[in-house]
């Protein structure tokens, strides 16, 4: 496969959209969309109890509120470690002397170029919370297994999210 042709056809403030053409090793030519945004990251806050901590904000494309891990877009220059520190002790107010990597997900591959890296967070120094202007939000705690319902019930239906949770509830079981 050989990108032959690449337009952007729209400049956004989140994404630009991008036209590509891939000629193919038979000589076809494929024309794709691809969404193009800047890479996340996020953070899984786990509570010495086992709780973890979740944020529920309003998020305009699905109409309505989300549950979620603290995650965001990094910003110039920021390592997604940093990127996720930083949106947990804004969200949260709380800052993680433990983060571990965890593993990094293409949430829409076939159409994206977004990457989130997740972490998972323990040991915490209380801060303070500094949400951006534009952010609304509820900090809650919740069980695993309550977690795990509410993935299950169609509650918590963020990619990231659901990645997140359903991996540290697999190594919790090794």
């Amino acid at each position: 496969m050989k990108l032959t042709e690449s337009k952007t056809v729209y400049r956004g403030i989140i994404v630009d959209v991008k036209i590509d053409k891939i000629a193919m090793p038979d000589g076809t030519v494929l024309r794709r969309e691809v969404v193009v945004q800047r890479d996340a990251a996020a953070i899984l806050p786990v509570l010495d109890n086992g709780d973890i901590l979740l944020v529920r904000q309003y998020r305009h494309p699905v109409g309505g509120m989300a549950l979620e891990i603290p995650a965001g877009f990094l910003e110039d220059g920021e390592t997604p470690l940093e990127c996720a520190s930083r949106e947990m002790e804004e969200e949260i107010g709380k800052f993680a002397k433990s983060v571990q990597f965890l593993f990094a997900v293409h949430g829409i591959i076939g159409i994206s170029t977004h990457k989130t890296d997740i972490f998972l967070a323990k040991d915490f120094v209380e801060s303070k919370q500094k949400l951006d202007e534009d952010e609304f939000l509820t900090i809650e705690s919740y069980t695993l297994q309550d977690c795990l319902k509410m993935i299950k019930s169609g509650e918590i239906t963020s990619a990231t999210t659901v990645a997140a949770l359903l991996a540290y509830a697999g190594n919790l079981l090794i």
